[in-house]
């Protein structure tokens, strides 16, 4: 296991953690406010809308991103640990 100073860390793993971090907050953030609109709406047209079109183009990139977060997550686990 490889040792890292604090300032290394502060400088060369912490901001990438965090934006990791934020990033991931903020899909899920998103996904559960989208939720909260759609049971919030009264009613919606009798046409595709384009809210309605950016949730599916949106429901497909995040099929598609699942895969890649699933590598991530397992390079994720493969790389280098410090103490």
């Amino acid at each position: 296991m490889r040792h890292m100073t604090l300032d290394e860390w502060d400088k060369q793993v912490a901001p990438i953690l965090n934006a990791m971090e934020g990033r991931a907050r903020t899909i899920k953030r998103d996904c559960e406010q989208i939720m909260q609109w759609v049971k919030e709406i009264p009613v919606v047209p009798g046409f595709e809308s384009r809210a309605e079109g950016s949730m599916r183009a949106a429901k497909t990139s995040l099929s598609n991103a699942e895969a890649d977060l699933i590598e991530a997550i397992d390079l994720f686990h493969q790389k280098e640990k410090v103490k």
